[in-house]
């Protein structure tokens, strides 16, 4: 079963539907306190009670990359070994600010010390930013922020890479070919100030969709 779902933090996907009109799930969670970069307890129950009934299984839009710790919650349900394929500028593997407290930093520090499935971690950061492998025949789940790419392409409320996007679904379809795919989450973006940005959001959100939807979890899956 695979349920593809957008989660609202922001409104982000209120002005650039990802799913280009196409009858998706929503998550609603733009009045919940306590979980922009940091996600305090209360608000960890709240999402996972949330999230209960999302497969993990599909293409999740996390919204902006204050919430790329979401993926955690679909990482824990996963109970057989699998890898992790992480597109991001960023490491994510550095030590919260604030003890105690998941952040979109620290993510997968959090990941590779508390899933026992978790086998191996790779990260794609750019062209020439690569760390990590992943095993052959490995499972995998697929976790995309698109401050990996270049400001060209679209931007984001972080600082950015250098990728293009044709570059991204590229390195994406031979990363994964002969691999099967868990799931999908994709974040990163921001709330656009002039209709370019709008555009640019649009298109992105719209194209990783129809490739991941199609290519990598759909019918013609690259195995």
């Amino acid at each position: 079963m695979k349920t593809n779902v957008r989660i609202d933090f922001t409104g982000l996907y209120s002005l650039a539907d990802p799913f280009d009109g196409e009858e998706q799930g929503i998550v609603d969670c733009t009045s919940l306190p306590g979980c922009s970069m940091y996600v305090d307890a209360g608000a960890e129950e709240e999402l996972r009670c949330k999230l209960g009934t999302v497969a993990v299984r599909g293409i999740h839009f996390l919204d902006n990359g204050n919430y790329h710790y979401v993926t955690r919650f679909f990482l824990e349900r996963i109970v057989s070994p699998f890898s992790l394929l992480v597109f991001d500028n960023h490491t994510d593997d550095q030590e919260p600010a604030f003890e105690g407290l998941r952040s979109c930093g620290s993510w997968i520090r959090d990941a590779r010390a508390d899933l026992k499935t978790l086998q191996e971690v790779m990260l794609v950061q750019g062209r020439d930013r690569i760390s990590g492998q992943l095993s052959e025949g490995a499972k995998v789940y697929v976790s995309i922020d698109l401050d990996v790419l270049s400001e060209s392409e679209l931007k984001v409320n972080w600082d950015q890479g250098e990728l293009l996007l044709s570059e991204l679904v590229t390195m994406l379809k031979d990363l994964l070919r002969g691999h099967e795919i868990l799931g999908v989450d994709i974040c990163g973006g921001c709330l656009p100030e002039e209709d370019r940005l709008l555009n640019d959001n649009k298109r992105v959100f719209n194209e990783l969709y129809k490739v991941i939807d199609n290519e990598i979890l759909g019918e013609g899956q690259l195995l």
